[in-house]
């Protein structure tokens, strides 16, 4: 057997150390994710500002820490508490065409039934961005 062989069945063999944590911890990371702010967004949060219970951004992490692979896939898809948050704009209500069933309506109804079907019994929160999609709010930082 050549010596190429024999490290390519070695390297195969090998998992990630990422592959090896609990299902709980995994968990736990993946609602660290999609709720944590990162440490420029919390310098942006005076004392006064009420503090938003998700990040508007981080709705989208359920998705794309289901694409990574099939095992974190089920894990992302068997923890309620990571679908457990919605924004919705006012802006894709005001030009959602519910009747149109038009695939590019702003609103998303389909999205909205899947993250509250798999939130399960979890809390859930929805935040509804009513602000001016026209505005500048770097003037407010």
């Amino acid at each position: 057997m050549s010596y190429s062989r024999t490290v390519s069945r070695v390297s195969a063999r090998r998992v990630a150390p990422i592959h090896t944590l609990p299902r709980e911890i995994l968990t736990y990371v993946f609602e660290l994710v999609a709720f944590a702010l990162s440490p420029d967004e919390l310098s942006f949060l005076r004392d006064d500002q009420q503090k938003l219970p998700f990040h508007p951004h981080s709705v989208t992490a359920p998705t794309k820490l289901c694409a990574v692979n099939r095992h974190w896939r089920y894990v992302g898809l068997t923890t309620p508490k990571l679908w457990s948050s919605i924004v919705v704009s006012v802006n894709d209500v005001i030009n959602c065409d519910y009747g149109s069933g038009h695939p590019d309506s702003s609103l998303d109804l389909e999205s909205l039934a899947c993250f509250l079907s798999r939130s399960r019994h979890s809390p859930i929160d929805i935040l509804i961005d009513g602000r001016d999609p026209e505005w500048d709010f770097s003037d407010l930082w």
